[in-house]
């Protein structure tokens, strides 16, 4: 079918010093720290995606993530165990796109019940090309206003706006 595009893969792969974020407590100061260790990895991924003409796309993609590493589980708080992101675009008329963004991450566990709160992230946006050199946006994300760790020791942002203009040279 045409403008129908899907995807499934996987696979394993052995890390050398890979590097994982955590988050460490220095009297009562909490600080980002880069720890490498070797690791494993066993992936899945599937995503499908649809673009109909100019007019419409829609796209949905999932990873799941399985890590493996001696020692300390606690180095994987912050690294993902399912992504889940799921995207729209519509034109409007001509040279004007509305699109939108939903992402949810739910991170590894480390221990009995522990884990790192999941996290939803919602965007919308609009696009106007004025030409094919200029073209305006402006983005609102985190539109549900949730508070997750985008690093370790580093909470997101809350409802934010972003509005520019692109010039291609």
């Amino acid at each position: 079918m045409e403008g129908l595009h899907a995807h499934l893969g996987g696979g394993y792969k052995v890390i050398d010093n890979a590097l994982f974020c955590t988050a460490m407590d220095s009297a009562g100061v909490m600080f980002s720290n880069i720890v490498g260790r070797d690791a494993q990895l066993i992936y899945a991924d599937a995503d499908i995606s649809y673009i109909y003409k100019d007019m419409v796309g829609v796209s949905a993609t999932t990873t799941y993530y399985h890590w493996m590493v001696r020692g300390n589980r606690a180095l994987l708080a912050y690294t993902p165990q399912w992504d889940v992101h799921v995207k729209a675009r519509a034109r409007l008329m001509k040279g004007l796109y509305a699109h939108t963004d939903l992402r949810f991450v739910a991170y590894s566990a480390v221990g009995k019940g522990q884990r790192e709160a999941s996290a939803i992230d919602l965007s919308l946006g609009i696009h106007y090309a004025m030409n094919a050199k200029l073209s305006l946006f402006l983005d609102g994300h985190n539109l549900l206003n949730c508070s997750y760790p985008r690093f370790a020791g580093y909470p997101s942002q809350g409802i934010n706006v972003l509005g520019g203009a692109v010039f291609k040279f």
